[in-house]
């Protein structure tokens, strides 16, 4: 898991923004139940394998809001 903030949405995908200052792909689609925005803080789950392309890819497994 990793803590980043969504910089763009396109659809039901994002691209966020990791504390590394990475820029990763992220379904913002596995979580039906939160209505996502640019600036939002989110707590991504994933299978641990990242894609080296750019943006990073990854298989999104959950992504959550982080309420501060």
């Amino acid at each position: 898991m990793f803590r980043a903030t969504i910089e763009e949405i396109h659809g039901n995908q994002a691209i966020v923004v990791d504390e590394k200052g990475g820029l990763i792909k992220v379904y913002l689609s596995v979580n039906r139940f939160v209505t996502f925005q640019v600036g939002d803080k989110v707590l991504v789950g994933y299978n641990g394998v990242m894609q080296e392309s750019s943006p990073a890819q990854i298989r999104t497994l959950s992504v959550d809001l982080v309420k501060e």
